[in-house]
């Protein structure tokens, strides 16, 4: 797992293209590619994952019920980095 050290809650870090979302999250990072995103609901229970290597990540969330959703990137240097987006 990943040391205290390693984790940063960074809103800065992560960049939403819209922020409520309909369709399609477009996620992005300022700094270090995406190595591995994940998509929790309010009550921390993760709803998706997947692994890439790239600055930038596509999500539908089109089948998403409405509500408040969390976002955890880890880089390809092991950082962390959280942020909330809306599901209209």
């Amino acid at each position: 797992m990943y040391s205290d050290s390693k984790i940063f809650r960074l809103r800065e870090g992560i960049i939403f293209k819209e922020n409520p979302v309909n369709e399609l999250l477009k996620v992005y990072l300022k700094k270090g590619l995406i190595k591995k995103i994940i998509i929790f609901d309010k009550s921390g229970k993760e709803i998706m994952s997947s692994y890439n290597l790239s600055k930038a990540v596509e999500i539908n969330v089109s089948r998403f019920p409405k509500g408040i959703y969390g976002v955890k990137t880890i880089t390809n240097d092991n950082q962390i980095y959280t942020k909330q987006f809306i599901k209209n």
